[in-house]
Parts: C-alpha cells; structure tokens; sequence
C-alpha cells in the first residue's frame, strides 16, 4: 500500500493498493513520479503504473483546519468558516 498525502494540510490525497503479492519478499523497492504522463511508477518484481490525481481533482473545502459548519434553513445551504478566517457558502443541492 503507498499512501500519498498533502505535506501542508496532512491528508491523505491517494491511496494506492496492489493487491498481487510478489514472491519472495513482497516488498516494494522503488517509487518514482513520471510528470509527463501523470503516473507514479512502483517497483518490485516487476514495475507497476498508477494515474496519480491531481491537485485539481482532490478538491478541499479549506486550507485551514474547520471552526464550524452550519445549515441555513431559509437559504438552504451550508455556511462553514475556517480557523484562517475563510468563510464558504455551499449550495446543498450541488456542493458548490
């Protein structure tokens, strides 16, 4: 299993798991980030590729850890607010 996480938030952006155990050590050997076709290369007995997610695809509601979450009866929507200040509004029926 390789976890891939987001140095300045701390979460975890993409899990990879190979479910093939490769005899006789089972071990990985080496990783690598291929930028030109977006994959990560895995080495063991044999070299694996795995379509890295962007930034732009694991999509976060804030940078800074969430103070509250409230839902607006009238408006229908969520307001949340971030311990950097940061104030969102979401639509319920969409997420944006």
């Amino acid at each position: 299993m390789v976890k891939i996480w987001d140095i300045r938030t701390y979460t975890n952006i993409q899990t990879i798991v190979d479910k093939a155990c490769y005899r006789p050590d089972d071990i990985l050997t080496s990783l690598t980030f291929e930028p030109e076709t977006n994959n990560i290369l895995l080495g063991s007995r044999k070299i694996n590729y795995w379509f890295f997610k962007t930034q732009e695809e694991s999509k976060t509601s804030h940078d800074a850890p969430v103070a509250f979450a409230l839902y607006n009866t009238a408006f229908e929507n969520v307001v949340s607010g971030s311990d950097d200040g940061f104030i969102a509004v979401w639509d319920i029926e969409n997420g944006r």
